[in-house]
């Protein structure tokens, strides 16, 4: 299983963008998008934990 945070940092590092599209008390769900037009490909669902490191 793949970690949520190590692929948010390697979308990001080679150039994708992110958006946040929900938010509860169980975690967080954040969109990838390409960084060509912003088209949502994939997700990752964060932890609270995770999201607070995220965004840290």
């Amino acid at each position: 299983m793949t970690d949520p945070l190590d692929e948010l940092r390697r979308w990001v590092a080679f150039g994708g963008t992110t958006q946040v599209e929900s938010e509860t008390p169980d975690g967080v769900v954040v969109g990838l998008c390409r960084c060509d037009g912003g088209e949502r490909v994939g997700q990752v669902v964060l932890t609270p934990a995770e999201a607070e490191e995220w965004l840290s």
